[in-house]
């Protein structure tokens, strides 16, 4: 996935505002990058900054349609001619698909069952599985990992469009913030690419496979992410110009 800038958003407010500062105009466009990659990580989904939703929502999605029983009870079920097994009150006769043998099969069912926003949503009982539950902790760990990789590949381009910047007071994206999600920072970078003619262009890329899907972080995220930015920029930079003017 791919967030591109330009410096051309609201010219004469910015130009205004970050020339006081003393920054050029390449140097404001990157500062917004930084801003924007930020979002962008708020923005991806589950949206906000938890770990813990982020955890939640994971669990929650792998436990909604599947229900784990002790392995020696699944293997008694799965070595019936027509196993059954009961739902919330409600007796199920299982087909082969409904009996998940092992952790792949597990994750498989969970990954089959995502809607269009990316979520597990609550299946009829006639349509619910079972597993094991060494499967299912095996599979929760294995999903847990995830937490935080698509999130993590926008702070890794906010980071590298940082390390682009110069000049007093580079944007940064901050030891704390997503603190959790910036083990996978490797997953994303940042392009510039400096005119002397025409407009300097800023593209912010997360390499994590999830930002290719809508569900997990859409082209409106990305646009709002982007707006968020220029208007956090221009706020930042009428505060920093508002210093400079009490110092004089």
């Amino acid at each position: 996935m791919k967030l591109e800038l330009t410096a051309k958003i609201d010219p004469k407010k910015f130009a205004k505002f970050r020339k006081k500062f003393g920054d050029t105009s390449n140097q404001a466009l990157l500062r917004v990058a930084v801003g924007a990659a930020r979002e962008a990580a708020i923005l991806t989904e589950v949206r906000g900054k938890s770990k813990k939703k982020q955890i939640d929502s994971i669990v929650t999605g792998a436990r909604i349609n599947i229900v784990a029983i002790p392995g020696r009870d699944f293997n008694k079920l799965a070595s019936k001619r027509r196993p059954g097994f009961q739902f919330n009150r409600q007796w199920v006769r299982l087909r082969p698909n409904q009996l998940l043998r092992d952790a792949d099969a597990v994750n498989e069912f969970i990954e089959k069952q995502r809607d269009g926003r990316g979520r597990v949503p609550k299946l009829n009982a006639r349509d619910k599985a079972v597993c094991r539950k060494p499967d299912m902790t095996k599979t929760l760990v294995r999903r847990k990992k995830l937490a935080g990789v698509a999130k993590g590949s926008w702070i890794g381009a906010a980071k590298k469009a940082s390390r682009l910047s110069r000049g007093p007071q580079r944007a940064k994206i901050g030891k704390n913030f997503l603190s959790w999600a910036q083990k996978h920072s490797d997953k994303g970078t940042a392009r510039f690419r400096r005119a002397m003619l025409g407009r300097s262009e800023v593209r912010l890329i997360s390499k994590a496979p999830a930002t290719r899907r809508k569900a997990i972080f859409s082209q409106m995220a990305g646009r709002e992410a982007i707006r968020r930015a220029w208007k956090n920029g221009l706020a930042w930079y009428r505060r920093a110009a508002r210093r400079i003017d009490k110092e004089r």
